[in-house]
Order: structure tokens, then sequence, then C-alpha cells
């Protein structure tokens, strides 16, 4: 399969696989050569840490989806203390050696309940929800507000605001995001909006026209 794209000589090849196939994907592509402009995509196995170790340099240039970019840690208040100290701690253990993928955001859950606690004055369980649904949390993960969703959960138009705060507040550029907010919009101006589902957005986008190119290079 992999010298089959290789044949066909593609700009971009993107990759929707889970970890086994990952790995099979990725090693194939290093041994053939298959040495796209852009190669990478929904792959599951690369945040698994044993398989991100496994692979090594062979992982190297690969486009993914990361759950922590330890690049951003010095734009976030306590972030790079809180890898260094934990990546240490981590690896005298021998349970994380990358140290970024998960650690973060485990500790995050534990500085928003301290957070919550401290402000309410209470372990109540009621109180805190109501409380952590309204309030803004400052964590080494960065900042948020994990606010009830309104209107239809699939749409998650409600998040559109905090994700453009978060790229704000850490100077990151989001490209895919942007033409997803975009082609939102397109779906809503045509009238697909609360009482539609993504996948009846999906259907909508597929049937339209799209530009053609004559060569493969062209923009």
């Amino acid at each position: 399969m992999v010298r089959a794209v290789r044949a066909t000589d593609p700009d971009i090849v993107y990759i929707g696989a889970y970890p086994p196939d990952n790995v099979g994907i990725i090693r194939a592509a290093n041994e053939i050569g298959l040495t796209p402009k852009m190669m990478g995509g929904a792959m599951i196995g690369m945040l698994v840490t044993p398989i991100k170790v496994q692979l090594g340099p062979v992982a190297n240039g690969l486009i993914v989806g990361e759950n922590f970019a330890a690049a951003l840690a010095p734009k976030i208040p306590g972030s790079a203390d809180f890898l260094k100290r934990y990546g240490e701690k981590a690896a005298a253990v021998q349970i994380d050696p990358l140290g970024f993928a998960w650690g973060p955001f485990a500790y995050s859950a534990g500085q928003t309940l301290a957070q919550a606690v401290t402000a309410t004055k209470s372990l109540d369980h009621d109180k805190l929800a109501a409380y952590m649904h309204e309030a803004s949390f400052k964590t080494v993960s960065g900042d948020f507000c994990p606010k009830r969703v309104q209107g239809s959960s699939a749409l998650l138009s409600h998040y559109f605001g905090m994700i453009d705060d978060w790229a704000d507040s850490t100077d990151t550029a989001t490209p895919l995001f942007d033409r997803a907010v975009e082609l939102y919009q397109r779906c809503a101006d045509m009238g697909l909006s609360e009482d539609n589902d993504v996948a009846v957005m999906i259907d909508v986008l597929n049937a339209m026209p799209r530009q053609k190119h004559g060569k493969r290079n062209q923009a």
C-alpha cells in the first residue's frame, strides 16, 4: 500500500489510523523513502508514549495532533517549571520517558479542583460544579473556563471564542481551526444551525463544487 502511495508522488499524505497501523505505515514509509512535502494526520498511536519512544527519529517531521505541545511551555506561567520537576521524577521511576504528554493535564485537573475548593471554601460537589462551570482557572496547561455548552453540543460553536482566546494568549497560529470556523459559518448562513448535526453539515459541504487545478503542484 505504501509503495502504491509513493508511486503517485504525492505532495501530502494524510494518515488516519490506530496505533498498530501507525507504526506499520510510518516504518514502511521510512524504509521505502516516501518523502512527501507533508505527512501526518489523525494518528492515535502518536499520542502513545511507548510508540513515540519506539519510533524515535523515524517519526520526525510528522504533522500530528498532540496532547500538550511542550514548545509552548515557556509561554504558560508555571508550565516549564512543572515539566522540569515532573520530568525528573518520572524518569527516576521509569514511568514517562518523554514527560510532557499527559502530566500537565493531570496536574492541571488537580490545580482546577484546588482553586475551586479554595474559592468556594467547600467540598460539596454541587457547589464545586456550579463554581467550576462559571469560573476561570490558571493552570500549567494554560488558562481556561469550562463553561457549560450552550445550544447544540454537536456544533461546538460555543467553544470558538475560547479557542481564539487560547490561541491569542499563546501566540499560536490556527489555520485549520480558522478554516473550520469559516465552513461552519457557511453552513449557518445556509440555514444549517442548531437543528442540524455535524453529519448534515458535512454532507452539504461534500456536495459543494470544488475548484479544479490543472497540475498537482499548483496552489
